[in-house]
């Protein structure tokens, strides 16, 4: 039998900045080294205005959230808070969910349901997300967008 392997992007990501690609289906996998902080986007466009950002990884590699808008409220299932803001309250705790020294792979899944989007976010080999996000007011999804955050680099596959 032979077998076909489609190339792979390998893209590096350093600070807190979207890059992105078209997203023509309801899953997105990839594969990511990082110290911390692991910042994907959903988007109906490339321009930041209005997006889904899944953290995977932040507070030091210890804590992950979903959010509506860039730094933006969370629409996580959560329950840890670093804060009473908006932006702090809601998430969930991922120790060491990612690693400077090996690829480590996780999916995004998105589903309408009843008028609303719901977000899943899980780790690659398990059919059970780790964490899910729900908005009632869904935007569509069109692109992906990859950062890191700050100083820190990511390196994605996909």
């Amino acid at each position: 039998a032979l077998l076909y392997l489609t190339q792979a992007k390998r893209i590096v990501r350093r600070g807190y900045g979207f890059k992105y690609f078209p997203l023509d289906k309801s899953r997105f996998e990839f594969s990511v080294i990082a110290d911390t902080d692991v910042h994907v986007a959903l988007d109906s466009n490339t321009n930041d205005s209005d997006l889904y950002e899944i953290v995977i990884g932040g507070w030091d590699n210890t804590l992950s959230m979903i959010r509506r808008g860039k730094q933006g409220r969370s629409i996580s299932d959560g329950t840890i808070n670093k804060g009473s803001s908006p932006v702090q309250t809601g998430w969930t705790q991922t120790l060491g969910i990612v690693s400077p020294a090996e690829f480590r792979g996780f999916w995004i899944e998105t589903e309408i349901v009843n008028n609303k989007i719901i977000i899943k976010v899980g780790k690659k080999g398990q059919d059970t997300p780790f964490m899910t996000g729900t908005d009632g007011n869904p935007l569509p999804i069109n692109y992906v967008g990859l950062s890191s955050w700050h100083s820190t680099y990511a390196t994605y596959m996909f």
